[in-house]
């Protein structure tokens, strides 16, 4: 699983002053996500989001259903849609999940903008974050996505999403 490299660069280390350990497990399995304006034919969640196919068997066999049942039984009052900045560049996304996930997707945001070759953090497949936010897209041709969602869940963490437009974040949380 990916970790946050050790490193003394203090806009990486530190994210809202709250320090993220070295040894502190990142995600492995993060979801592509696209907002469906129209309601599709699905139900609940299924009706309004798009699930990208990620090709490999790891985003198959319930992952999604079990990320979702997760975040169903954590989920309470104290839950909204946050800001969360990318730390390096200048750009914002929509956060959904327990406060304590929230530092890990400023991270997974600020790395996912980051050229292909300068990114620290490795999935099971590409976020493509950087392509979606077309901010020196390394391929003209690549597909854009409208949110991502973390969603192999660990003993310290609850899986999280993170959306480009907030309305995209709030259709989420009250789907969930």
């Amino acid at each position: 699983m990916p970790r946050l490299p050790h490193q003394n660069d203090e806009r990486i280390a530190t994210l809202d002053c709250k320090p993220i350990m070295t040894t502190q497990y990142f995600p492995h399995l993060i979801q592509r996500i696209n907002y469906q304006p129209t309601p599709g034919s699905g139900k609940g969640i299924d009706a309004h989001f798009k699930w990208d196919y990620m090709g490999s068997a790891e985003f198959e066999f319930g992952a999604l259903g079990k990320a979702l049942k997760l975040m169903r039984t954590a989920k309470d009052k104290t839950w909204v849609v946050q800001t969360i900045r990318s730390i390096v560049w200048d750009q914002e996304a929509f956060y959904v999940g327990e406060l304590d996930g929230r530092a890990m997707a400023e991270a997974i945001l600020t790395d996912g903008l980051n050229p292909f070759s300068r990114r620290k953090l490795r999935f099971k497949e590409s976020t493509m974050i950087e392509e979606s936010y077309e901010i020196e897209p390394s391929n003209k041709g690549s597909r854009v996505f409208d949110g991502w969602w973390a969603i192999d869940a660990t003993p310290e963490w609850v899986p999280f999403a993170f959306f480009k437009k907030p309305e995209h974040a709030t259709v989420f949380l009250n789907a969930i």
